[in-house]
């Protein structure tokens, strides 16, 4: 499906998504085609699809997807469909994300105080979930941050007592503050998370945005400093293909090729493949599938041979 819409075929993708027969597996794969429409600039189609969504929860995300890429009446239309919809929301961290998420669009929007009140309204929930609140508690400091009140997102991190669930709401605002490109702040937190996996975790996340930044020799001196081999791996596994995108596929593939597991290291040979002249693609297609991994290889195929990607789908879709 994903390599489909990535190559334009969306009305190929979007019946793949619909032939999905578990309900929350349709409406997140539904959510990611909209995101690629939005990304594509289809915003009529997008809309259109995000209101057949089911699941209130991803219907929520696909209106506020929708809502950062519109103009400001619409966006506002959006954002106040959503907000309709949270109610159906149930699952007390699934209302926590929906909020702070619709409070991001609202900030977007200029409007600091209601997405103060969201906010608040966000933080109530949170604080009334039994067992770990870390990860919902960290979607609302991360709401509170964006929404210009850092002192306020800190303190309330602050108030986080249990050590490990401390660790966890600071890895996932790292992630956040480095998803929103603030990168430097996010480097400087990650070093101060106390406990290893969670630190490790949170370093990843700041290398991954310097990878995506472009800045590729600070993202790889970042990446060897993560001392846990799997993490390593996975981290390692976004820096190929960026190094690919700037035209040293030489590189790239030395780089994809000293990745220790082996998982990771057929990806992202795959993701090199993507943007390889296609003798190297070919050999490349070649070793993959010799190592049993063809799914990692659709992106390639429709590339370089989009006459196979159709037969596979719809071989697919006649059975």
């Amino acid at each position: 499906m994903k390599a489909a819409a990535q190559y334009g075929d969306m009305d190929r993708a979007e019946t793949l998504a619909h032939t999905i027969e578990d309900e929350e597996h349709r409406a997140r794969t539904m959510v990611e085609l909209v995101e690629m429409m939005v990304h594509q600039s289809d915003l009529a189609r997008a809309e259109k699809l995000a209101h057949t969504i089911a699941t209130p929860y991803d219907k929520v995300n696909a209106l506020i997807c929708l809502a950062e890429a519109t103009d400001l009446n619409h966006a506002h239309r959006l954002i106040a469909h959503a907000e309709t919809v949270i109610h159906e929301v149930t699952d007390p961290n699934a209302r926590v994300r929906a909020l702070t998420a619709i409070a991001g669009a609202v900030i977007a929007c200029g409007d600091r105080s209601r997405a103060h009140d969201l906010i608040g309204r966000a933080e109530q929930v949170a604080l009334g979930i039994s067992g770990s609140r870390a990860r919902a508690l960290a979607r609302v400091v991360e709401a509170i941050d964006l929404n210009g009140e850092r002192e306020r997102a800190e303190n309330l991190l602050a108030e986080i007592s249990d050590p490990y669930e401390h660790a966890q709401a600071m890895t996932d605002f790292v992630e956040a503050l480095a998803w929103r490109g603030d990168v430097e702040r996010a480097e400087e937190l990650a070093k101060t998370i106390g406990d290893y996996d969670h630190r490790w975790q949170a370093v990843s996340h700041v290398a991954r945005a310097r990878i995506r930044s472009g800045d590729l020799s600070r993202a790889e001196a970042l990446v060897h400093t993560i001392d846990d081999e799997y993490r390593l791996s996975e981290t390692m596994a976004s820096l190929p293909e960026a190094i690919a995108q700037k035209g040293d596929l030489d590189r790239a593939e030395n780089v994809a090729r000293g990745i220790t597991d082996p998982s990771w290291r057929t990806s992202s040979l795959a993701a090199v493949a993507v943007h390889a002249d296609h003798d190297r693609a070919r050999r490349i297609v070649v070793e993959i599938l010799h190592e049993g991994e063809w799914p990692k290889t659709l992106k390639v195929f429709a590339k370089i041979a989009p006459d196979v990607l159709t037969a596979i789908t719809d071989e697919f879709l006649a059975g």
